[in-house]
């Protein structure tokens, strides 16, 4: 089968949206690293992000780019082989007990939260960095209104206001 934009366009990509408090929506497609969008509502920013997806796969065709294709769950087996340290395996199996629960269930409420941690980290860093985008656009527009073009802080050379 050729794989070309319909190809593409035909296979079942993940989809996450979250919403931004008081921002709308923010959407991204997992497989395809930075194909993201936004909207005022889901629908809005799942069809923003529909035309971002062809733009993005239009291109990465046009360059050569690898597409990573999703994966079904029918491809995963839903066992994991850990090696760990003995210690570490004497530690999970006397918290299972004490929380009555088998090993198994123990190491996967576990990992479920540590991946639950890890998806609030990238959370949390998304929200600094539009945090440091905005604070930027809004520092710029107060040195323009307030009549500054180039303003170094601790600096008193008066090249540097603007008339």
């Amino acid at each position: 089968m050729k794989k070309d934009l319909d190809y593409y366009l035909s296979l079942d990509y993940t989809y996450l949206i979250k919403r931004i408090k008081d921002e709308g929506y923010f959407g991204e497609i997992r497989e395809l690293k930075g194909c993201w969008a936004d909207g005022d509502t889901i629908d809005e920013c799942i069809n923003h992000l529909e035309r971002v997806k062809k733009n993005w796969l239009e291109i990465a065709i046009e360059i050569g780019k690898e597409i990573i294709e999703p994966k079904d769950v029918d491809d995963y087996s839903g066992r994991i082989l850990l090696r760990i340290g003995k210690s570490m395996h004497k530690e999970i199996v006397e918290k299972a007990k004490e929380e009555s629960m088998s090993m198994n269930q123990f190491a996967l409420s576990i990992i479920s939260r540590g991946l639950s941690e890890i998806s609030i980290e990238k959370d949390i860093n998304y929200l600094k960095e539009q945090m440091t985008v905005q604070s930027s656009y809004w520092f710029n527009i107060l040195n323009y209104i307030s009549g500054f073009s180039h303003f170094e802080f601790g600096s008193t050379d008066k090249k540097n206001i603007a008339a």
